[in-house]
């Protein structure tokens, strides 16, 4: 991620230059400034880390926080590289309680708005789907059970760390969004490391790189 964060970078012209945070914790955030918009760059795993880092950066006056990444398709209709632009994200996890224990459906929403800005810059060439998604960080725990149970109740996508975002952005009042892309698909048995997974790779950097454009257009346009 970090490789394909900088190769994208490296087509603005960077008001301050890349360098990472001075803090012995937060020593792998990158931070740059562009257009004199202070960004800070960071690869995460699961939600405590990111909550800590998300709400720090609130704190700091974050305008806008954005997270990008993969996630395991849930839909038969959901294809290799296909952008996810989730409408709420079901928290499955600890930190959505701590920071919106008002919301009792565990249901963790992106700003429309912001969603709304990515959704109509995004290239007709790539399919876009808008939803929900479902926020589990006991990867290698998940059952058949449960990615039956999650189909069924229309989630189109499994991850990580989207509704830990949401929920700290949301606490702090910072419009948030998430944009995955399907990696794996678990109910078409698309699975890491399979032919048909191999086959797709190339495709998928190539949405990575986008992905990550996308949101530099969206911080460039404000």
């Amino acid at each position: 991620e970090t490789e394909t964060f900088k190769k994208v970078l490296s087509e603005y012209s960077l008001d301050k230059p890349l360098e990472n945070l001075k803090d012995s914790f937060f020593k792998n955030v990158y931070t740059f400034t562009l257009t004199g918009k202070n960004i800070w760059f960071d690869v995460v795993y699961g939600g405590a880390y990111l909550s800590e880092l998300t709400h720090i950066a609130c704190i700091f006056g974050s305008k806008k926080n954005y997270i990008t990444g993969s996630c395991g398709g849930l839909q038969n209709n959901l294809e290799n590289g296909d952008i996810i632009l989730p409408t709420y994200a079901y928290g499955d996890e600890s930190t959505t309680r701590m920071y919106q224990e008002d919301v009792k459906d565990n249901k963790h929403y992106s700003n429309e708005k912001l969603r709304k800005e990515i959704l109509e810059n995004i290239d007709s060439k790539y399919n876009v789907h808008e939803g929900p998604i479902i926020t589990c960080q006991g990867m290698l725990a998940e059952t058949k059970e449960d990615i039956d149970q999650w189909e069924k109740e229309g989630y189109l996508g499994v991850e990580m760390e989207t509704s830990t975002l949401f929920a700290v952005s949301n606490y702090f009042n910072v419009p948030t969004i998430s944009i995955l892309s399907v990696g794996d698909n678990l109910v078409k048995n698309v699975l890491v490391g399979n032919e048909e997974y191999e086959r797709g790779r190339e495709f998928r950097n190539e949405v990575k790189e986008y992905k990550y454009r996308l949101i530099s257009e969206n911080i460039l346009k404000d």
